[in-house]
């Protein structure tokens, strides 16, 4: 069970990319200030969380949104290994809106991670995005091999030691070490937007109280000329890493990062 938590004084459409799809409105996941909502998921399912804001949405339920179309804080889980849950926050694809995850109830390491801090306010200019609303990944913002990590080329650069510096609990590059994936037994999980602190651990479910969070992104504009799906997003082809090989050790578990990549568009 995964529970999404709004603690931001603006609007969040949550959008959810797995195996299986778990829901598929946008409009059906709006979270106003305050609400909370409940996403029952079957045992082994694998897939990702993350949030957008200003969006517009047609009676359909597509429209585009001012951020987290294709820069976002992600929540990444694979549950129902024989190893137990693994999870992270990744700032793999960018920054837009502090998150934090909480494993609930569960048995074994279960450690609240996140990014809580607001970025966009230290974003560097060059990776900021046109309204100042997100702050983009060096790979989205440059497109070079080295910040993309593509092929054998992976090693870090001033721009994802910038994310790492600020949120060391959050993944910052697609191969990273061990610190930056957590893992639990039989949990619920808490996802909570514009989260202010992050615990040193959590037993029970207890929404915080609602903080200012970043500057709020007002109200809803027209956004981008291109709308795409307002469920899925629109996310640039080859962004997000699918292939996840767990690789037991006798001292630690390291998630090896494939270059398996889809669009979630």
């Amino acid at each position: 069970m995964f529970r999404l938590v709004n603690n931001c004084t603006y609007t969040i459409w949550p959008a959810i990319k797995g195996n299986p799809d778990l829901i598929t409105s946008g409009i059906e996941l709006e979270l106003r200030t305050g609400v909370t909502r409940a996403i029952p998921t079957p045992y082994g399912w694998s897939g990702r969380f993350w949030g957008r804001t200003g969006c517009n949405f047609n009676d359909s339920g597509v429209g585009p949104c001012d951020t987290g179309d294709t820069t976002a804080t992600l929540a990444e889980f694979v549950t129902g290994s024989g190893n137990g849950d693994f999870y992270d926050v990744s700032l793999v694809e960018g920054f837009n809106v502090p998150m934090r995850v909480d494993a609930v109830g569960g048995r074994g390491q279960c450690t609240s991670v996140g990014c809580v801090e607001d970025l966009i306010g230290m974003c560097p200019a060059e990776l900021r995005n046109d309204d100042g609303g997100a702050c983009r990944s060096a790979c989205n913002a440059f497109n070079t091999t080295v910040h993309c990590c593509r092929g054998s080329t992976c090693a870090r650069t001033q721009y994802s030691q910038f994310f790492k510096d600020a949120c060391p609990l959050a993944y910052s590059l697609a191969v990273e070490d061990s610190n930056s994936v957590f893992t639990c037994r039989d949990a619920d999980y808490v996802i909570t937007f514009c989260a202010a602190t992050i615990p040193t651990n959590i037993s029970t479910f207890a929404p915080e109280p609602s903080s200012p969070g970043p500057t709020s992104p007002g109200p809803s504009s027209p956004g981008p000329t291109s709308p795409g799906p307002s469920f899925q997003g629109q996310v640039r082809e080859g962004s997000f890493p699918i292939g996840i090989a767990i690789e037991a050790t006798t001292s630690l578990m390291k998630w090896n990062l494939i270059a398996m990549c889809f669009n979630l568009s």
